[in-house]
């Protein structure tokens, strides 16, 4: 599997990352040895694994009307053309959630020195757990783990942000 790095991070040797997780996830974490990634599409953020480019085309998107009527300050000659490109850039967010939320997973960590209300909030409940790892004992683990495993059926990265 290729690893790429979204940016080349350095961490401290006591930098920590948190997990709040449920008791299941938790045993399973402990017996099985593994990590479960979840694909972007099942987040509830919509927005998660778009890129920089996908999310301007949205926000361009969300400011222009999706008719003509939307438009009548404009010139008739530049209201089709306006909405022609707002269709094109529709497709092409379209296309792009597709291609990166439908095959790409994500196991989600909090970093920080100690552990945070909000995220304990956010994902847990009276059967969660926090658990806190050494960043650069889990990634000297997860980084080799992921380039020495090979599948031909599917594309394999592992995407350090």
């Amino acid at each position: 599997m290729e690893v790429i790095k979204n940016k080349d991070i350095k961490f401290e040797s006591d930098s920590y990352i948190w997990r709040y997780i449920d008791l299941h996830k938790l045993l399973s974490f402990l017996f099985d040895k593994t990590l479960f990634f979840t694909r972007l599409d099942h987040f509830n953020d919509p927005l998660e694994g778009l890129t920089e480019k996908t999310l301007a085309m949205l926000t361009i998107n969300q400011g222009i009307p999706q008719n003509e009527k939307g438009l009548r300050h404009f010139e008739e000659k530049y209201r089709h053309d306006i909405l022609r490109k707002r269709e094109s850039r529709e497709k092409v967010i379209i296309e792009d959630s597709e291609k990166y939320q439908k095959t790409q997973f994500a196991n989600c960590w909090f970093a920080g020195e100690k552990e945070s209300f909000a995220m304990w909030n956010i994902y847990s409940d009276f059967n969660s757990v926090a658990i806190r790892y050494n960043l650069q004992e889990l990634l000297g683990i997860v980084i080799p783990a992921a380039e020495s495993f090979s599948n031909s059926g599917f594309k394999n990265d592992l995407w350090i942000c």
